[in-house]
């Protein structure tokens, strides 16, 4: 799940163009020449079963991506959103993942 900033009151939901494919992610705002956030996943999605919603108060849009788990094996957690963006370190997660998966109630 991926959230993002937006002036609140000022963006209603039909004013937002939300494309997720397969390895792709678009987010813009409609007509905008620039999207908000455009480019490769790092690993396949379902697209049917990824959704997004606004929250308006806050100003907050939040999309939320179904990993496809055929194309992640044992390791569930992504070190980027969008490829080339600056990574984190996900070792540890998955160190305490395949721990909790070996020793169930354990971590």
């Amino acid at each position: 799940s991926a959230s993002s900033s937006l002036a609140p009151d000022a963006v209603r939901a039909k004013h937002i163009d939300v494309d997720v494919s397969k390895r792709h992610l678009r987010v813009a705002l409609r007509g905008a020449a620039v999207a908000h956030v455009d480019g490769a996943l790092p690993h396949d999605v379902r697209a049917s079963g990824s959704t997004w919603t606004l929250d308006r108060d806050a100003g907050v849009l939040e999309v939320t991506l179904e990993k496809d788990p055929a194309a992640h094996g044992k390791r569930p957690y992504w070190d980027v959103l969008i490829v080339g963006d600056a990574g984190v370190d996900v070792n540890y997660l998955n160190e305490r993942h395949e721990h909790r998966r070996l020793r169930p109630g354990a971590g």
